[in-house]
């Protein structure tokens, strides 16, 4: 017997929904990190929540095509996941290609090597898990741009389609005995979220078991009845609806986790969108637009090509280039056009069974992939090409490199406590800025012998053993003039308490340039070698003439510490001479001293605390 597929009324209305939900993705990307800001407003700071309705919309679709195949008897598990594959895979391998290239030929090898791992791992869907792992954070870009970052979603979206479908028959059979067993999942799965949110922000972000209650809202709205109501009503919700989503897109703090308990605003909006649209309903009617319909209809285009283009553009465009606001018009026109490009001549053809049968499919699909994973390969192989950045065995011009192996003693530091019983106990107390002056100390504690280190990464000293424990507190951070206010009584709370207080400036800063390298990486790059002595004269006085030595605000705290008579410690002193109009940027082993505008390498860390030691390191010993 025949059953013939019942085929699902197509609802243009949730194209015009995944128009909104792109738009807020891409604006949040857009202005991420400052880019472009309107007097220092993000208006798209809640923008990614975009994503959580893209997570509805599947939620809603998916179960939706299944539901309607199970009725009809014609339901597969292997057919649909081939109809998925049809669906996400070609245009993602295409893009995969392009950003790997263009990967090879502007990223530095620390983050060249990071996007062939992401590549490996989203050949699996498996990017979300990659991400985590290695400690990438979606939600900002003040480290670099990963541009495979955002594959994260669609790795949870594949990991949905093989759980919910093969999970779809035991769903069916709960829900025969009790409808409120949607109810239970949906309720469960968001206090685990919310939960794990507070617990581990970062694991319940990449997560597929924080997003089900998402996709389960979709869900529910296939298999709660459909009740008539008054048409104004119609209007009434989902305008409602909108106005949630926008709310929370225009009004999100960082303070709130995500996903957790406020991700309900713009979730339960999207339902409200989806359960009332209605032909006589103005916002139904204003997503079913035409131009608004196309947008969402190549709104996965929109979503592979906007984050590597933007990410690129940032690599390769300082923000503060006067062109810049002519670079983003260009940008955004380039975005456009690809990604309508994609949808027409890649998403659509590749989706059609007629135009491009099954075998055609996956020889062109694996071949691209397979291009794709043994470019992956050969550039781990080279280890990101890293000997086109290296100048010498002692310096490379790949600042990652140099900020992961920073950012590895930072959380180690973090961890660090007092051990010995009669040793004096110097507590650092503060931000990165701090970090940094605890590696002066801690790298060369042979100088100290009798003496040890510990780092708080807080100024809240109140209610730390730390603070309880140690003899000496040294406040170092990335001083602010909001800082100062509370910074006399922090010291008189100490002094109470019998401590002995230092106070350390603001660290000198240097500018940065395209790839984020420093004044020295930019000279070293044209010579292609370590300088002799006359060029680094050169490069010392440069730094010294574009160094930011903080006067003013250490002016402050020198002021704060003389009133509390305390000692003061100038960091210029141990770095730059006014005298020779000189900033080292150089060890005595030729290796580099920072790696951005204003953190020390390791190896410049253990270089400036020997001349701490020799200019101040006589004030702790005594």
């Amino acid at each position: 017997m025949n059953l013939k597929k019942k085929k699902i009324e197509y609802q243009s209305e949730i194209d015009g929904l995944r128009a909104l939900a792109i738009f807020l993705v891409f604006g949040f990307h857009f202005f991420e990190n400052d880019t472009l800001s309107i007097r220092g407003y993000n208006p798209f700071s809640g923008g990614f929540i975009g994503v959580d309705i893209f997570f509805v919309i599947s939620g809603y679709l998916i179960a939706l095509i299944i539901k309607s195949e199970h009725d009809s008897k014609s339901f597969n598990f292997f057919s649909f996941l081939m109809r998925r594959i049809r669906r996400i895979v070609p245009a993602l391998v295409i893009v995969s290609f392009v950003t790997l290239v263009l990967g090879i030929i502007f990223l530095l090898p620390f983050n060249l090597i990071d996007i062939s791992y992401s590549f490996l791992s989203l050949s699996l869907f498996l990017s979300n898990i990659y991400f985590f792992i290695s400690g990438k954070n979606y939600s900002a870009l003040e480290q670099f741009p990963q541009p495979f970052i955002h594959t994260w979603s669609l790795s949870i979206e594949w990991q949905y389609y093989v759980i919910f479908s093969l999970c779809f028959l035991f769903l069916i059979k709960l829900l025969k005995k009790s409808f409120f067993y949607l109810y239970l999942i949906i309720f469960l799965f968001f206090i685990f979220s919310t939960y794990l949110s507070y617990k581990n922000e970062a694991l319940s972000f990449f997560l597929i078991f924080s997003r089900i209650w998402e996709f389960f809202i979709g869900v529910l709205l296939v298999f709660i009845p459909k009740k008539k109501i008054y048409k104004n009503k119609y209007f009434f919700y989902s305008f409602s609806g909108l106005v949630l989503i926008l709310t929370f897109n225009f009004c999100f703090d960082e303070k709130f986790y995500h996903p957790g308990f406020f991700t309900i605003v713009p979730i339960f909006g999207t339902y409200l969108l989806i359960r009332y649209s209605h032909n006589l309903n103005p916002v139904t009617n204003l997503f079913r637009l035409y131009p608004v319909r196309y947008i969402g209809l190549s709104s996965y285009s929109l979503y592979l090509y906007h984050y590597p283009l933007i990410a690129f553009i940032r690599i390769v465009f300082d923000k503060n280039d006067s062109n810049f606001l002519i670079i983003g018009f260009l940008l955004v026109s380039l975005i456009f056009i690809l990604s309508f490009l994609s949808y027409e001549f890649v998403e659509k053809p590749f989706r059609n069974k007629n135009k491009i049968d099954n075998k055609t499919f996956l020889i062109t699909n694996l071949s691209l992939t397979f291009i794709c994973l043994a470019i992956s390969i050969f550039i781990l192989k080279k280890n990101g090409f890293e000997s086109k950045w290296k100048i010498s065995s002692s310096y490379s011009l790949d600042n990652r490199f140099y900020e992961n192996e920073w950012y590895k003693v930072f959380e180690k530091n973090k961890k660090i406590e007092f051990k010995k019983n009669l040793s004096t106990k110097i507590l650092i107390v503060g931000d990165s800025h701090g970090n940094d002056f605890f590696n002066l100390l801690n790298f060369n504690k042979d100088l100290y012998e009798g003496y040890e280190f510990a780092f708080l990464n807080s100024l809240k000293i109140d209610n730390s053993k730390k603070v309880r424990t140690c003899d000496y507190v040294i406040f170092s951070k990335a001083w602010k003039y909001s800082d100062l206010d509370e910074l006399p009584n922090k010291i008189d709370f100490l002094q109470k308490l019998g401590k002995k207080v230092f106070l350390a400036s603001h660290n000198v800063t240097f500018p940065l340039s395209k790839f984020d390298f420093t004044i020295s990486d930019d000279f070293l790059k044209k010579i292609s070698r370590l300088p002799n002595k006359f060029e680094k004269k050169e490069i010392e006085h440069k730094f010294f003439k574009q160094m930011n030595a903080h006067r003013e605000i250490n002016k402050k705290l020198k002021d704060i510490a003389d009133s509390k008579r305390i000692l003061f410690f100038n960091k210029y002193d141990y770095l730059c001479s006014t005298t020779d109009e000189k900033c080292e940027f150089l060890t005595d082993t030729n290796s580099k001293i920072y790696f951005d505008e204003d953190h020390y390498t390791v190896e410049g860390s253990k270089y400036l605390g020997k001349k701490f030691f020799k200019v101040d390191g006589k004030f702790l010993l005594n």
